[in-house]
């Protein structure tokens, strides 16, 4: 299986470094206040250290992997993904006066956020470099064919939101929105009503835990309870809360119609 690693770059935000990154294709990390051109983990202490050892492993060719290089401060926002040169490996290099260490990309495909906004949306939240699980099938889909694979990890969660109100809508649960779909409140992603005006209020989530599962129903129902109809769209398929109606996501994607699946994993 390729392993597919998320790089992140934004070096408190200096864009100058971020474009001839860019323009260089490479993945770098200034651990050591950018003082250090040393690949010796030893150098290197807690999340740097554990970081350049995976580097120097990865730029061995001892992993088969991909890099996914978020250059978010790119002109219009851009990753490249490609595969680590083993031939030039781990090195220190200054750029713009700054020491890095950075890995040389090759084969490597350049991608729009603007056109696959989901790789935008759901990209780790922190830290520099990570391995980047949920998405991986994904990436590297896009980087063997250039489309997604037709799955429910391909969409963005406002698309899952968008799917879970359609299901709702073709199912006579819902008839109109009474707000933007989510942006209501935190334990809501859907508002709106039935064709007898009773209230709808539904929580889309793709937690797989049931604990986190117990907690987000629990608040959505302490939210709704005596106001309207509570339902929560997860992965789990026999997840149940008393009090919320529970439909796992798996069946609203196998319900989806297929035109506007089609539309939502094609480039913008």
């Amino acid at each position: 299986m390729t392993l597919v690693y998320y790089w992140r770059h934004n070096f408190g935000q200096k864009p100058q470094i971020v474009a001839e990154l860019y323009k260089l294709r490479l993945g770098a990390v200034d651990y050591a206040g950018g003082m250090s051109l040393s690949t010796d983990p030893a150098t290197y202490q807690g999340r740097g250290k554990s970081v350049i050892t995976l580097l120097n492993e990865i730029g061995k060719g001892t992993r088969d992997c991909l890099l996914a290089c978020d250059y978010r401060l790119q002109q219009g926002g851009k990753m490249v993904v490609g595969r680590p040169n083993t031939i030039s490996g781990l090195a220190g290099e200054v750029i713009g006066g700054v020491s890095y260490k950075v890995l040389r990309l090759q084969d490597e495909k350049e991608l729009d956020y603007s056109t696959w906004p989901v790789f935008a949306a759901c990209h780790p939240q922190q830290g520099t470099f990570c391995r980047w699980k949920s998405m991986e099938n994904c990436i590297a889909t896009w980087y063997h064919t250039g489309s997604l694979p037709v799955e429910v990890g391909s969409l963005t969660p406002g698309q899952l939101e968008v799917l879970c109100y359609e299901y709702m809508k073709d199912g006579n649960i819902i008839e109109r929105l009474l707000c933007p779909i989510g942006r209501a409140l935190r334990e809501i992603d859907i508002v709106g009503i039935a064709a007898d005006g009773s209230r709808v209020f539904a929580q889309v989530t793709f937690a797989t835990n049931r604990n986190i599962l117990m907690d987000k129903a629990s608040r959505l129902l302490e939210f709704g309870h005596g106001r309207g109809k509570c339902i929560m769209f997860c992965p789990v398929l026999d997840f149940s809360f008393e009090g919320v109606e529970c439909i796992s996501i798996p069946k609203v994607f196998e319900a989806a119609d297929k035109t506007m699946l089609r539309a939502m994993l094609s480039p913008m």
